[in-house]
């Protein structure tokens, strides 16, 4: 190890006149952006002065937890983006934020060094992070269940393989069982009423809905998407899909009477960088 600290190297080329060693260092940056849904626009967040990789807010809109970019660490602020609190620090390594039901608690990926990803549960009273999953391989994803006891999370099929599909760990007790119909699926999200999963297909990245009770799962495009996230206080989920720098937005209608999946696109303009990404 000749080198350490905040960025990320690659490519390394040995000169051959000397025995200096090239590399290419990356320092990772990141600004929060907001859709204006009448718009159709991205906008500069009111925290915009955060270097971050993921910025989630609070149910009641008063809080944010975020992944501070380079350093990959939880911090926990106020919506305006002051008064920050450090969670996390380096050799961790933090990643995807998802408040609980009641705000009492954030659900974070967590990551120690040459140590799989695992979910942790972070206390707002006492800020103390606890590990609540240990199953020997990653776990990503994390997405709470309506009355906060549960937490549903998936695997990455180019770490571990495929087919492991969704599971359940209880907050509590840390017992984990699968979820039933979700073989061959991952990055799971929950609706808001707790009847349905929306998770991805790992070969095609297809969003696929599964309802909890049931365990059976339903395609509902053919179109590949990334990113699924429900929709708060309605059972409607977004989705994203980039191609060539082109950003389209997915709605997933769940209707709970009839039990049916509408996928319905809605028309953007072509989503161009600022320069901050240039």
């Amino acid at each position: 190890k000749l080198a350490s600290g905040s960025l990320n190297f690659g490519g390394p080329v040995q000169d051959k006149k000397s025995s200096t060693i090239l590399v290419k260092g990356r320092l990772a940056r990141g600004r929060p952006l907001v859709f204006d849904s009448e718009a159709k626009a991205f906008v500069t967040a009111c925290v915009s002065e955060i270097s971050t990789s993921a910025v989630a807010y609070s149910i009641d809109g008063k809080l944010i937890a975020y992944i501070s970019l380079p350093d990959e660490s939880l911090w926990v602020a106020n919506a305006d983006g002051t008064g920050g609190r450090q969670i996390t620090q380096l050799p961790l390594r933090a990643a995807e934020p998802v408040w609980s039901p009641d705000n009492g608690n954030i659900a974070v990926m967590i990551s120690a060094p040459k140590e799989r990803w695992r979910v942790g549960v972070v206390d707002l009273n006492t800020l103390r992070l606890r590990l609540v999953t240990s199953e020997g391989v990653n776990e990503f994803n994390p997405s709470w269940t309506p009355d906060g006891s549960h937490i549903i999370f998936g695997h990455i099929p180019a770490l571990d393989g495929h087919g492991l599909g969704l599971a359940m760990v209880d907050v509590n007790t840390h017992g984990i069982v699968p979820i039933k119909g979700s073989a061959g699926l991952f990055s799971p999200t929950v609706s808001p009423d707790g009847d349905h999963i929306l998770a991805l297909e790992e070969d095609t990245f297809y969003p696929v809905g599964l309802a909890t009770q049931s365990g059976h799962p339903k395609r509902l495009s053919t179109t590949r998407v990334g990113f699924p996230r429900w929709m708060r206080h309605r059972n409607s989920a977004i989705l994203l899909d980039a191609d060539a720098q082109i950003l389209r937005i997915f709605q997933v209608d769940m209707e709970m009477k009839k039990k049916t999946v509408k996928l319905e696109a809605l028309k953007l303009s072509r989503f161009s960088p600022p320069k901050v990404f240039r």
